[in-house]
């Protein structure tokens, strides 16, 4: 594998997990910040899936 020697590969690799897991917490906190607007106008929970394409 070129390169495998150099240790880039690990910072590329952490990058990506970084990147995940920061989208990941993106979506959840906009998931649960359109539910607590459902809740307070009584109106019922959106789907992830509308959530995260507004997103």
């Amino acid at each position: 594998m070129p390169g495998a020697g150099d240790g880039d590969w690990l910072l590329v690799v952490e990058a990506l997990l970084k990147d995940t897991v920061g989208l990941g917490h993106a979506g959840y906190l906009a998931y649960h910040a359109a539910c607590r607007r459902a809740h307070a106008g009584r109106e019922p929970l959106p789907e992830l899936t509308e959530v995260l394409q507004r997103q």
